[in-house]
């Protein structure tokens, strides 16, 4: 026989009956399984051992040679510059020194009187000097 409470609603009377607990238990229960089951297999173990320290000295050496590495490729790099650069060099200067030759050649003495210029100049007549009193220039007609 069930009690009945004129102040409980026949919803409520549900929550309290013995039914009602005995569902939730097992509810509960199952509920419990699988949070003690997802626990257990997100749980990580986390602990300072010889392992963790040969790991984290093995991460630690393979960074410094990639960083030892990277240098290393960065100043083999710029030795290979400076290397062409050098080269260059050698070649601007073997032309400077081409080009001064052939200006010093052309500058010569016996190069400018044997000058197409100099050959179809005509000899003067008469040297006329410019005294004080007279004018700066003067011209010699024959």
């Amino acid at each position: 026989m069930t009690h009945f409470f004129p102040t409980q609603s026949p919803y409520r009377r549900y929550y309290h009956s013995s039914e009602f607990r005995r569902r939730e238990m097992r509810r509960e229960r199952g509920l419990r399984n699988v949070r003690h089951n997802l626990s257990g297999a997100l749980r990580w173990k986390f602990e300072i051992g010889p392992t963790l320290i040969i790991v984290a000295l093995l991460l630690l050496s393979i960074g410094m040679a990639l960083m030892y590495l990277a240098h290393f490729n960065q100043v083999a790099t710029k030795g290979y510059e400076m290397r062409r650069l050098q080269a260059d060099r050698q070649q601007l200067l073997a032309q400077y020194d081409l080009s001064d030759m052939r200006l010093a050649e052309t500058k010569t003495l016996d190069r400018i009187a044997h000058s197409d210029k100099v050959v179809h100049m005509r000899p003067l007549s008469r040297v006329i000097f410019v005294s004080n009193n007279t004018a700066l220039a003067s011209a010699d007609r024959l």
